[in-house]
């Protein structure tokens, strides 16, 4: 990261990919990268280096100031407690965003990445549950994923929620998920009309939040999903709901959700 510092502020803006590439994410590209299942996920990084290079360096410089490695090995360790999972690298990308943004992304199976500042992880305890919440996918992409599968809304929906579920099962100190109440009945019908759909675009909007649908609503909503079938089935194991599919899951509260629907009405 230092020598991708030193070669972009000498050869400019327009050669940050290729500097970033060589320099950064090409020496670890095996151990964090390759054969990720969801290495499309990888584009986005590669294809977005830090610009911000004095912010950057700030981050860098103070990384060896923090005991952020601590925070990453107790959430694995604590996460792997709970869940059996794959043996695991998480690879620290130093990064200038500040903004709200994915502060960490599963790649694949056993590969997770943390894109790091102190703008992004207020606490020790914060990246932590981080790490929790991208076990959990690590964990289930390694017993459950089907690479020729085309995901819904629901897919996703249910991905996230199960992970959202584990982060705050081990950390309910960190919560910092927004939940939207049932008032939000247009939106939610929003999400519930597009469950099947498989449009990314579509997917993305109710998932993170665009237009009318708020921040994050598509976790919130995969959360409260999670939470709902736990609650009418309060014994099940970690292991036995994560390895619930997401028709398994809704067809379990198919009946509560078009009660509630007809309610509105």
């Amino acid at each position: 990261m230092k020598e991708y510092i030193s070669l972009a502020r000498v050869r400019g803006i327009h050669n940050l990919k290729e500097i970033y590439y060589d320099n950064v994410l090409g020496p670890v590209w095996n151990d964090c990268f390759d054969k990720g299942e969801y290495i499309y996920l990888a584009n986005e990084i590669r294809q977005n280096p830090p610009q911000n290079l004095d912010r950057l360096e700030k981050t860098l410089n103070k990384l060896s100031k923090y005991a952020i490695y601590e925070a990453i090995r107790n959430g694995l360790i604590k996460s792997n407690q709970y869940l059996d999972g794959p043996n695991t690298n998480v690879c620290v990308l130093p990064t200038d965003l500040i903004g709200p943004s994915s502060p960490a992304v599963t790649i694949g199976s056993g590969k997770i990445i943390i894109l790091y500042n102190e703008y992004l992880f207020k606490s020790d305890e914060q990246l932590s549950s981080t790490v929790a919440h991208e076990y959990h996918h690590s964990a289930w992409t390694s017993m459950y994923f089907k690479p020729n599968k085309v995901n819904t809304l629901l897919d996703r929906a249910i991905f996230e929620g199960k992970a959202m579920y584990f982060q705050r099962m081990l950390y309910p100190e960190m919560d910092n998920l927004p939940l939207y109440s049932n008032s939000a009945e247009n939106i939610r019908e929003i999400f519930l009309t597009n469950l099947g759909s498989t449009n990314p675009t579509i997917q993305d909007q109710v998932m993170f939040g665009y237009g009318d649908i708020p921040y994050l609503f598509g976790y919130s909503e995969g959360y409260k999903m999670i939470s709902s079938y736990l609650k009418m089935n309060p014994n099940q194991s970690i292991k036995a709901w994560t390895s619930l599919t997401p028709d398994e899951i809704y067809t379990s509260l198919k009946n509560r959700f078009i009660t509630i629907t007809r309610a509105r009405h």
